[in-house]
């Protein structure tokens, strides 16, 4: 049986960057609220909120700060349009009525 040989240490060497796994949510709450920047990937989380599975999007801004996206059921066909590194935007343009009663929120998607 080979034992691996790992390093252990208290010591982070200097210039390692710090990368943030907790990155901030970017809600879109107001519509022409925008996100332009890079798709990271997206995975699944349970909700700290709801205690529901729900996807997420990892992207990165044009001045390299991680956020976090949670998709929402408009946004599903767009992740289909993003790979990972890709630039994008995307634009809150309007609410549009459901049968449920609550509005759902509409996207644009920009691919650059």
């Amino acid at each position: 049986m080979v034992k691996s040989k790992v390093a252990y240490t208290s010591d982070i060497p200097k210039g390692a960057k710090k990368v943030n796994l907790d990155s901030p949510f970017i809600d879109f709450k107001n519509i022409g609220d925008s996100f332009h920047g890079y798709f990271l990937g997206s995975e699944k989380r349970v909700s700290k909120k709801f205690g529901q599975e729900q996807n997420i999007w990892r992207v990165k801004d044009m001045v390299g700060t991680n956020f976090s996206i949670s998709e929402k059921a408009a946004m599903v066909s767009i992740r289909m349009e993003l790979s990972e590194g890709i630039e994008f935007a995307i634009q809150y343009v309007e609410d549009v009525p459901s049968d449920k009663g609550n509005p759902y929120k509409k996207f644009d998607l920009y691919l650059f």
